[in-house]
């Protein structure tokens, strides 16, 4: 399992964005990372953190499902938090991991509002 933290401030949204939309592009490039992260995922030898929203190595801090609208990875956050957004590597695939804090100093501490998983 293999984890890239980003913290998503609504500056930067619109840039996520579009490289979430740009990804279709990278076909032929995320095959081969897939391969990669399959290797990866083989040679490590800890178990994926389960949490309660069924997640494959997101480690979620909420049990509540954050809001979207067309896709999981558009969520949004209602007034007062903020997206975070980060990946990880589980069974050969790229997820798309996300909450909404209300702590607006960091993004790796509380408040959660929400939480929500995707394939990446």
């Amino acid at each position: 399992m293999t984890a890239s933290l980003e913290c998503v401030t609504p500056e930067a949204t619109e840039e996520i964005e579009q490289t979430i939309s740009g990804r279709r592009r990278f076909g032929l490039l995320a095959a081969s990372s897939a391969f990669i992260a399959g290797l990866a995922v083989l040679l490590d030898s800890k178990a994926a953190a389960a949490d309660c929203l069924g997640s494959p190595c997101c480690s979620l801090a909420t049990c509540t499902w954050c809001y979207y609208q067309v896709s999981r990875d558009r969520y949004t956050c209602p007034s007062g938090y903020h997206r975070v957004l980060w990946t990880c590597t589980s069974g050969g695939f790229t997820w798309g991991c996300g909450e909404c804090s209300g702590n607006a100093s960091t993004c790796w501490q509380g408040p959660f509002n929400c939480s929500i998983w995707f394939r990446w």
